[in-house]
């Protein structure tokens, strides 16, 4: 009795070792082994008319993210289908590791404005969705997921309308000029506009008060320097219009301080000083140049000691969260900030002193080194607010998979990277070697740096441009109800880009440029499109987040492996107890 009882055990252990290995192989054994989708992409001839042009997105189950093409596949393309596939899989959670990837063209074709079209493919793909094949897309995306305009923008409207394709489109032209109307035209800001509806019906309603309260000091500070500056300006009888921008803001900043919204007060503040300072240099350009070069050398030199030793005090401060294993989340969303902005002001101060060594031009050199020098102040004051008011808040993040995640976000900033190059924009991207903290804030910074420049420098190139504030407004909105449900559902707190579309919205009400307000929020995109990957991630590292998928016939050699191995085992056992039994027989 004894032996059959272990022997019917053993057996049902084996069988249903063998069911979880088919269950998990999934679809090993079920309809198919890879997934289709047809696309067609919109290009324009070199005669310049509008084409389609048919593709096809296979997904292989089983993989790990390996992207192939047929020979018709340009470079460029294949870098974008890559770029579209990290935001696919940012936006919908599934491991893009999850499968391998072929990507197969009809036609030789070049240039990235199929990316938004890949990316909501891609899309369709992970969420399970059938493939729609009446409808086509066409534009770039740029860092932090704005999509942009491309050219021969009228030339593949006209190609979709004759194949009657629903066009999903980004607005980059008065949309009024072009003569047609069959083809639905959907204007998209950024990829956000596809998100999850966890995130986008998300009725959490947070607040920033104690957040404004804290920049207090931070507001105080640089009004008194601005202040200061002014009273000297007076007292030589100087105005010029930066006297008069600077007057404008500071008295701004006092209302709105009034009110304790002490962090817009404080970037009203900022703003004042900027110009205050440059009408200083101003003033001693026209009276005293000798005293311009002393004052321009000097601030310089304490730009970089101030930008210096802030990124050494917070790469300390993350030698002492590495012990501990854990980190408040707006500690560390602070923390990037500080160190962005601590590595902006070190950059201007380094393009300051070489533009003023060379004597290029002294009125550049005046405008980078007011912009460097107040960029390290604000750096200087975010790093003490950071310190005395979040370093020992209890909420805690763990980051004991910092590594695994550092290597899924240095891949995305690679894909931004290889993206820009292929328009002509060259970056250098230089990280810790280590695979600690100080990379994880250090990839956020050379994104923010890239996206910084990008869409300050580049607008058109990348950014929808609007003269409606009310279309930006609704931007805003969006976006502050996608930042409020991300924050819902996961440990990460970009507390700084909730401060900044606070920002933008006063910048609204006092009707600042509806241009100027897309350029300040875009910049933070970059930063919410990271902790959404890392906090994918981490749950990527930390458990299956999806289906081991294998080719059938994988499949089925795996169970037949664990069939046989089961059998063995069971016959091996069987002797076993067969020869125990005759050993006792025998003694009897």
């Amino acid at each position: 009795m004894y032996v059959k009882s272990s022997t019917v055990k053993i057996l049902i252990s084996m069988l249903t070792l063998v069911m979880l290995t088919l269950n998990m192989i999934n679809p090993a054994l079920g309809e198919q082994q890879y997934k289709t989708c047809r696309v067609t992409l919109l290009a324009v001839l070199s005669d310049g008319r509008g084409a389609t042009v048919p593709g096809e997105i296979r997904v292989i189950y089983g993989g790990k993210g390996l992207i192939s093409t047929s020979s018709g596949v340009g470079e460029d393309v294949a870098v974008s289908f890559n770029l579209a596939l990290m935001y696919a899989s940012v936006i919908t959670g599934v491991d893009y590791k999850c499968c391998n990837y072929y990507l197969d063209i009809s036609a030789n074709v070049g240039g990235l404005s199929a990316t938004l079209l890949f990316f909501i493919a891609l899309l369709q793909i992970f969420q399970g969705q059938e493939c729609s094949t009446s409808v086509s897309a066409t534009g770039i995306i740029g860092p932090g997921g704005i999509v942009g305009a491309v050219a021969g923008l009228e030339q593949k409207l006209l190609a979709a309308q004759e194949k009657n394709l629903t066009l999903v489109y980004i607005p980059g032209v008065e949309l009024q000029l072009l003569n047609y109307t069959p083809v639905s035209v959907r204007g998209i800001f950024t990829v956000y506009d596809f998100i999850y509806e966890e995130f986008e019906n998300s009725k959490t309603t947070m607040t920033n008060k104690s957040a404004q309260i804290a920049f207090r000091t931070i507001y105080e500070n640089l009004s008194s320097i601005t202040g200061n500056i002014l009273h000297q300006l007076e007292s030589v009888m100087w105005r010029d219009e930066y006297y008069e921008l600077a007057h404008k803001y500071l008295e701004e900043a006092f209302t709105v301080a009034s009110h304790d919204r002490y962090y817009v007060a404080s970037s009203l503040a900022y703003a004042a000083l900027v110009n205050a300072y440059i009408s200083k240099l101003a003033y001693l350009n026209t009276t005293n140049t000798e005293a311009l070069h002393r004052e321009i050398s000097s601030t310089i030199e304490e730009t970089l000691t101030i930008a210096s030793s802030i990124k050494n005090k917070i790469i300390q401060e993350l030698e002492v969260i590495a012990k501990t294993k854990y980190v408040n989340p707006a500690y560390l969303d602070l923390l990037i900030t500080t160190y962005t902005r601590a590595s902006e002001a070190e950059k201007l101060a380094i393009q300051a002193k070489t533009s003023f060594s060379a004597e290029k031009d002294v009125n550049e050199a005046i405008y980078i080194t007011a912009r460097a020098w107040t960029r390290a102040l604000s750096a200087l004051g975010w790093f003490n607010v950071t310190l005395d008011n979040y370093s020992n808040v209890n909420e805690t993040l763990s980051m004991r998979n910092v590594g695994l995640i550092n290597t899924r976000l240095k891949e995305f900033l690679d894909a931004h990277v290889n993206y820009l190059l292929q328009m002509g924009i060259g970056r250098r991207i230089n990280l810790s070697e280590k695979n600690d903290l100080v990379k994880f804030i250090q990839i956020f910074e050379q994104l923010l740096d890239i996206s910084r420049d990008l869409y300050t420098s580049l607008p058109s190139r990348v950014l929808f441009i609007s003269n409606s504030t009310e279309l930006v407004r609704s931007l805003v909105t969006r976006l502050k109800r996608l930042v409020e449900g991300f924050t819902e559902h996961y440990n990460y707190y970009p507390l700084s880009t909730l401060l900044v579309l606070d920002l933008a919205e006063y910048y609204l009400n006092l009707g600042f440029e509806p241009l100027t307000v897309m350029s300040l929020i875009y910049t933070e995109l970059p930063r919410l499109a990271l902790y959404m990957l890392a906090a994918r991630a981490e749950k990527w590292v930390t458990m299956v987040s999806h289906p081991i998928y294998a080719p059938r016939e994988v499949a089925v050699i795996y169970s037949l492996v664990i069939l046989f191995c089961g059998l063995y085992l069971l016959y091996s056992t069987y002797k076993s107890f067969e020869k125990r039994r005759l050993l006792l027989a025998a003694e009897v």
